[in-house]
């Protein structure tokens, strides 16, 4: 389950990214078009840093909708993360159990 979540948000992800670029760019032209063609920098500076803002709550918002993905799948994140430490701790207590030199020491509490 978790890798088809994975596989859909990427994919998703990509789309938007490219979407996002392609956006970017001709917002960028058509700025420079009114700034040196037909308005000042005077008139246009006020434009574009509430077209920026703009974009920054629009890349939050889709933040905010992302992250609740997992939940929707019904993919229980905190038990994910509970046997992903118990993993990792496993792998290091197997570490350190095949050193030849940790044989005779004692193990850490963490």
């Amino acid at each position: 389950a978790k890798s088809a979540i994975e596989d859909r948000i990427h994919s998703r992800n990509k789309q938007l990214m490219y979407l996002g670029s392609t956006l970017m760019g001709f917002q960028f032209g058509f700025f420079a078009l009114l700034t040196w063609f037909e308005y000042s920098w005077d008139v246009m500076e006020p434009v574009t840093y509430f077209a920026t803002y703009a974009a920054v709550i629009g890349m939050y918002a889709y933040f905010a909708v992302t992250a609740q993905v997992a939940e929707k799948e019904g993919f229980n994140i905190p038990e994910y993360n509970r046997l992903t430490n118990l993993i990792d701790q496993c792998k290091s207590d197997l570490r350190r159990l095949r050193d030849p030199l940790q044989i005779h020491i004692p193990i850490r509490e963490l």
